[in-house]
């Protein structure tokens, strides 16, 4: 297993600067979600001309020539099933950036565009704070939202997106139902009402989060995610059994439908997903409904909570499925680059590593070369290679003889 506390959190991420926020070079990227700046994906693309993004969702590890100046290397912990236990990663062939982007994203999918009232101005407030009530069209409602929706009138500020995050319904964590705490916000209906006329859209906060009555429901039907039976309790500190797990079908039809009923009633237009990677299990030993382990849900925990959240999922790779108990031990590959490199790392559900490629500046290559490693089953804690290493083609890369000749990565023991 790769442990923890490796990843380095470098100044760029905290003040990136204008120009080479992206170098990575001399740097270790964890694979592994986490409640930081970012959530890297693991995708690598480097500036001699190639990409190289890996599958599944395992938690691995990229050296960007950080150990050695002349070696980009990285390695993966393999997953439960036997499909799980290679290591797939995908080679795209540039040499231009824009080339190599295209080939990533016709593989995992393409960025969703959202609706035009997305990119309209936004407003919101961490939290609204209970108080006594104002007016606003005669009717009253939150002072902070009143104070807010006529300041906008009064300065001409064309409305746009009006987003209510959490805390505004009932119960625990300000997240326990899906009903308006009107203590905090009173009159919701006619509040909606009046941001509504004026032309704005309505956004509100959810996540995976079972607290109060829905903690109880989703405990009661078995959707919590593995871990201690307690009673679900949400909270940033000491909190217990509050997730809900992603992978059980029964609990995304639920938990869709429930988000979906209280969008519809009100005519909320959007929702906020937010939170739960720091809370999530995520040990070998906590065995989720799919079958696979916290190791391999948590770097899914994104695609999931969307998946969980809405009626459809846009196209994108899904990770390996896995019916086990524990991981077995990282697989491995590296990659000589006898000169420079720069390129950007990432951490996510999909995967990413660059393996070695003869390929030189000269004719244009377009294209992508798939590589897999098959694992040998062995004793977890064991250091045992993977068995095998095959390349084949994904798509004709139409090259001049001799310009590009990819060769598999030597393999360390």
């Amino acid at each position: 297993m790769i442990a923890a506390g490796v990843v380095d959190i470098p100044m760029d991420d905290i003040a990136p600067p204008e120009v080479g926020s992206l170098e990575r070079r001399g740097e270790t990227v964890e694979m592994r979600v986490l409640p930081t700046f970012s959530i890297y994906a693991p995708f690598f693309q480097s500036s001699r001309g190639y990409g190289l993004a890996v599958a599944g969702t395992t938690f691995g590890l990229f050296d960007l020539a950080k150990s050695d100046a002349r070696t980009v290397s990285f390695r993966f912990e393999t997953g439960t099933t036997a499909e799980s236990r290679r290591l797939l990663f995908h080679f795209f062939v540039g040499p231009e950036y824009e080339t190599i982007l295209d080939e990533y994203t016709s593989l995992v999918g393409r960025p969703i565009v959202p609706p035009d009232w997305a990119f309209l101005h936004w407003r919101w407030r961490d939290t609204l704070d209970v108080g006594p009530p104002a007016l606003l069209d005669g009717t009253t409602v939150n002072a902070e939202v009143a104070d807010d929706v006529l300041m906008y009138d009064a300065l001409g500020i064309p409305p746009g997106v009006y987003h209510f995050d959490r805390p505004v319904l009932v119960g625990n964590y300000g997240f326990g139902q899906w009903v308006w705490d009107e203590t905090r916000l009173p009159n919701p209906t006619a509040m909606l009402q009046s941001l509504k006329q004026r032309g704005y859209h309505i956004m509100t906060w959810s996540g995976l989060w079972m607290c109060g009555n829905n903690g109880l429901e989703a405990a009661m039907h078995g959707y919590l995610a593995p871990g201690p039976a307690e009673n679900p309790n949400c909270a940033d500190i000491g909190g217990t059994s509050f997730i809900m797990d992603p992978t059980n079908p029964a609990a995304q039809v639920w938990w869709r439908d429930e988000v979906a009923a209280f969008l519809a009633t009100y005519g909320i237009q959007g929702i906020k997903l937010d939170r739960g990677e720091e809370h999530i299990p995520s040990e070998a030993t906590d065995i989720y409904a799919d079958g696979r382990t916290g190791r391999e849900v948590r770097n899914d925990y994104p695609t999931a909570t969307s998946s969980s959240s809405r009626a459809r999922r846009t196209r994108g790779p899904r990770s390996t499925r896995s019916s086990g108990a524990a991981t077995s031990p990282a697989a491995r590959a590296s990659a000589p680059d006898p000169r420079p490199t720069s390129g950007s790392g990432a951490r996510s559900s999909a995967s990413s590593a660059p393996p070695s490629s003869a390929c030189r500046s000269g004719g244009r290559t377009r294209g992508a070369i798939t590589s897999s490693r098959t694992a040998r089953s062995s004793p977890a804690g064991s250091n045992s290679a993977p068995s095998r290493v095959s390349w084949r083609s994904g798509a004709p890369a139409p090259t001049r003889p001799g310009t590009c000749r990819p060769r598999p990565p030597s393999t360390r023991r």
